[in-house]
């Protein structure tokens, strides 16, 4: 398969804007901060049409509260990767194709969903506000940000993957591991730097 990396749209901020409005309606009364962190928001830089947006909550205790939130906006609940990410909650708005049921939560027993025909819209990773997957998002958003080089550097390196054939989007998300955790590195380093 082909991995559909897109020049950037200036659109995708409203997107985000949007979605988050709605997610901040729904969940107010938990007090979240929401971000748009990944590719797409970074101007200038190359990316899958996937929004991504992290959803701050200020204790742990308090993300698997808001699961049916999420879920009554239409959003499913991914909760096969809480055994290695146990401090995230993870949510994905799918394409609604009439001939595809709403699938509420996403688990191991849950056959691929691309490969079922659903198509990825918006990403929302729940965590606490001040942890470590918190501060390395914002990072690495920031330094893309302030770092046109940098940017350039890993858009042309995904577009350069996005021409290959892979088996499926986590192969492709594998092969990018090592040159992605390089440059995250680099930018908690920045941005610890910048914001102590």
């Amino acid at each position: 398969m082909k991995i559909a990396v897109e020049p950037h749209n200036p659109d995708w901020s409203n997107q985000f804007t949007n979605e988050s409005k709605k997610i901040l309606d729904c969940l107010g009364d938990v007090n979240p901060v929401i971000n748009h962190i990944g590719s797409t928001s970074v101007v200038g830089l190359s990316a899958k049409p996937i929004i991504d947006i992290m959803l701050g909550l200020p204790q742990l205790e308090e993300l698997h509260k808001i699961v049916p939130l999420m879920q009554s906006l239409g959003y499913s609940y991914v909760s096969r990767y809480e055994d290695t990410m146990p401090y995230r909650r993870f949510f994905v708005m799918y394409a609604q194709e009439k001939h595809l049921p709403y699938i509420p939560i996403v688990d191991y027993s849950t056959p691929n969903m691309g490969e079922a025909g659903y198509q990825s819209l918006i990403h929302v990773h729940s965590v606490v506000i001040g942890s470590e997957f918190w501060e390395r998002h914002l990072a690495f958003r920031d330094y893309l940000r302030s770092h046109v080089d940098e940017r350039d550097k890993y858009g042309n390196f995904k577009l350069t993957l996005a021409r290959q054939d892979w088996e499926n989007s986590m192969e492709y998300s594998a092969a990018k591991h090592d040159f992605i955790q390089e440059m995250q590195q680099k930018a908690l380093d920045w941005y610890r730097l910048n914001t102590n």
